[in-house]
């Protein structure tokens, strides 16, 4: 699993979670292929239809691997 600070990619809006954006990224790891989810979170001085800044580094699994395990990031309870 690598952690990338640079990609290049067409993120979409993930059908799971309104917060996540998933795309397919390509040519970081001698031409292998990564499917990345990326999170980003809402804060006050954001319109509905704006994305703040991303809550982490974008980490990266292998297309084989994203075929067999869901990507899922857990979900922290905020009281």
């Amino acid at each position: 699993m690598k952690v990338w600070k640079n990609w290049s990619g067409r993120p979409r809006r993930s059908s799971e979670n309104e917060r996540e954006l998933v795309t397919t990224i390509f040519g970081l790891d001698y031409s292998k292929s990564y499917v990345v989810r990326v999170r980003y979170e809402f804060s006050g001085g954001h319109g509905p239809g704006e994305w703040s800044s991303p809550s982490a580094s974008i980490t990266t699994i292998s297309h084989v691997d994203a075929m067999h395990h869901r990507i899922v990031q857990p979900r922290t309870q905020r009281g």
